[in-house]
């Protein structure tokens, strides 16, 4: 049984024991425009992320009040005229199942420290088809909730990049 080890050539052996050089070559040339692909697209392909905040909305007959607390971090990233989704499932005291969307129209300037944190306050204005549902929600007092708050569009690219260098 030993003996069959040894049935082969030296050059044999060298033949079986090496991987052609042609798939290699393609190998690692697959590999590299793919990752170059990935890495041009990442760039072009944008998206809107989004922050989940805290948000305070009163409701009276006649008008729709909105405060929203954005977290200085995302001051910068913030401006008038960002839209933000009110999430009315996170409402206190409420069954409501449904989203209004709201958009931004007045920043603080100044920042404001409270026991519950630090937050720069905006208040926030109902858009069109926001305002037709807005009539299943009516509290005198503030309800406390949740909303999104969506950032402008970036690429993937730049995301990444912030990410990984801040």
């Amino acid at each position: 049984m030993e003996s069959n080890i040894e049935l082969r050539s030296e050059k044999i052996r060298n033949i079986i024991g090496k991987m052609p050089p042609i798939l290699i070559r393609y190998g690692i040339g697959s590999f590299v425009i793919i990752i170059t692909l990935l890495i041009i697209g990442s760039f072009y392909f944008e998206y809107t992320p989004s922050r989940r905040i805290d948000a305070k909305i009163k409701t009276s007959s006649s008008d729709t009040s909105i405060i929203l607390y954005i977290p200085p971090s995302l001051k910068n990233n913030i401006k008038v005229g960002n839209q933000a989704t009110i999430d009315f499932n996170s409402a206190q005291g409420t069954n409501n199942d449904y989203k209004l969307d709201v958009i931004i129209n007045n920043i603080e300037k100044e920042l404001t420290i409270t026991s519950d944190g630090t937050f720069y306050a905006a208040t926030a204005i109902l858009t069109e088809d926001s305002k037709k549902h807005i009539n299943n929600f009516k509290s005198d007092n503030y309800a406390e909730i949740k909303a999104n708050l969506f950032l402008k569009k970036t690429s993937v690219l730049k995301h990444i990049i912030n990410i990984l260098f801040k």
